[in-house]
């Protein structure tokens, strides 16, 4: 198999190069197989520009199995997320892998497709996470 092309999206399948911190995207790619190949595990890594992994997801992790692959089939793969990253440059590492091979890699494309990510909220952190603070204050005692 050969990853053929990555790149992100919006809702309506609008391609981006901008993305908005907090707001939907969506991460695409497509392989296409020469010959048959059984068992194959879709993945991707996206990443800062300090080569930070920030997140990781595979078709396992989602339990999809994607069965056997025939020659001259294609394939596409796609991750669904709010974004949640500090602004900067992110980068999408696409991987198709032998199921349960570890990192026995059919094709692995570095940073094959990147984005500018935009927002105002930068927390120190290179991901966002939702969450909830509290905070109290009490009288002391005596």
């Amino acid at each position: 198999g050969s990853i053929e092309e990555a790149w992100f999206e919006n809702a309506d399948g609008e391609r981006l190069e901008t993305l908005i911190q907090g707001k939907h995207a969506r991460f695409c790619a497509k392989a296409k197989f020469s010959r048959e190949t059984p068992n194959i595990e879709w993945g991707v890594v996206f990443e800062n520009a300090e080569h930070h992994a920030l997140f990781a997801t595979t078709t396992t992790w989602a339990e999809i199995e994607t069965g056997t692959i025939a020659a001259g089939e294609e394939t596409s793969f796609s991750v669904d997320f709010e974004v949640p990253f500090a602004p900067g440059r992110i980068f999408a590492t696409p991987m198709l892998s032998y199921r349960g091979s570890g990192d026995r890699f059919v094709d692995r494309r570095e940073r094959f497709a990147s984005a500018v990510v935009t927002g105002t909220r930068h927390s120190g952190g290179s991901v966002m996470v939702a969450h909830d603070v509290h905070f109290a204050k009490s009288k002391g005692s005596g």
